[in-house]
């Protein structure tokens, strides 16, 4: 008797938790460019609310000084009928092959970052 109420307080535990761990996640980025080409990438922000979104902040950085092309990266968040996204874009082409970027998201319940290496197909 007591093994099974532990095992179902143990099932209603991890529930509980897989319910209140749903917040904003960010999936694979999906380079959208070529080498010697503006930078032109997505990210898609899921599982994004409404407050979430009011209170996020971003910010991007190229890993090394060199690796960034020249003008900096800016980034947008766009909506889709699939939900939000996040573009990242360069004004000046990228001439490197290889590529770090650092994604950092801060809103109101909590912070996430990440880092991309990018390997930019030259064809």
């Amino acid at each position: 008797m007591k093994l099974r109420l532990i095992t179902a307080m143990s099932g209603l535990l991890c529930l509980i938790a897989s319910l209140t761990a749903n917040g904003l996640a960010i999936s694979e980025l999906d380079l959208q460019s070529r080498l010697n080409q503006p930078l032109n990438a997505r990210i898609r922000l899921i599982s994004l609310s409404q407050a979430e979104l009011d209170s996020l902040t971003i910010t991007v950085q190229g890993g090394e000084q060199d690796e960034q092309p020249a003008g900096g990266l800016h980034q947008e968040i766009l909506q889709d009928e699939n939900g939000h996204y996040l573009v990242i874009t360069s004004k000046e082409p990228v001439r490197e092959p290889v590529m770090t970027l650092v994604l950092e998201l801060k809103w109101s319940a909590g912070h996430l970052t990440r880092q991309y290496e990018l390997i930019i197909d030259p064809a």
